[in-house]
């Protein structure tokens, strides 16, 4: 009988990863600094988008957050990732609550 295996099946896991999985360690809780609090509240801006009205668009344009992206016939934002992260954790939170608020 031929039996092949997996290219990756080469890889076993460390022993800590083995530990964890075997259940004899509790995993490590995972605390998110601010850095990546803010990722995840850019992630979650870009994706809930603009809300339902164009006055969020109009507003973040103006204040460098995003530009136009549609046309005469559709209105379109983009957000600015980079400009976004320029603000502070807690400016990002309020744009995402303005944004849930407007929707």
């Amino acid at each position: 009988m031929n039996h092949r295996r997996h290219p990756q099946s080469r890889h076993l896991p460390t022993a800590a990863a083995a530990a964890i999985l075997l259940g004899t360690l509790p995993p490590r809780p995972i605390t998110p600094d601010e850095a990546s609090a803010k990722v995840m509240v850019i992630d979650a801006i870009v994706g809930a988008g603009f809300g339902t009205g164009i006055d969020l668009g109009d507003a973040a344009v103006q204040e460098g957050l995003a530009w136009f992206a549609g046309n005469q016939h559709a209105m379109a934002y983009e957000w600015d990732r980079k400009a976004l992260q320029a603000k502070t954790l807690d400016e990002l939170t309020s744009i995402y609550s303005a944004i849930k608020e407007a929707s």
